[in-house]
């Protein structure tokens, strides 16, 4: 995700670098910064929580111990009871289209 990041933010930089006003230059060069510099400090910090977080091991305090037996079907393990069920959806009746508009009398 964030090689595809910076390939945007290089890209747009190099666009605004010939729009031609005088902003632009600044801007191209904020965006090339952003690209080369920021995000590896953002993928460095994500990558040391990830692995901090893989280090504890221990279950998360929400998560129910699963006792489901996992078909030859699926992935994982953890597809079965990795997280609480999501909440039931709302039924919801469908919304009738607006009424076509009654056009206007002609001009006289």
């Amino acid at each position: 995700m964030f090689i595809a990041l910076g390939e945007v933010l290089a890209a747009t930089a190099a666009f605004y670098q010939d729009l031609g006003q005088p902003p632009d230059p600044h801007i191209a060069k904020r965006l090339q910064y952003l690209a080369e510099h920021r995000l590896a400090v953002l993928w460095s910090d994500l990558a040391h929580m990830r692995n901090d977080l893989a280090d504890r091991h221990q279950d998360h305090p929400q998560r129910r111990a699963c006792t489901a037996e996992v078909g030859p079907d699926e992935r994982e393990a953890s597809a079965a009871c990795a997280c609480p069920p999501p909440p039931p959806r709302l039924t919801t009746s469908p919304v009738a289209a607006p009424a076509a508009p009654t056009p206007a009398p002609p001009r006289r």
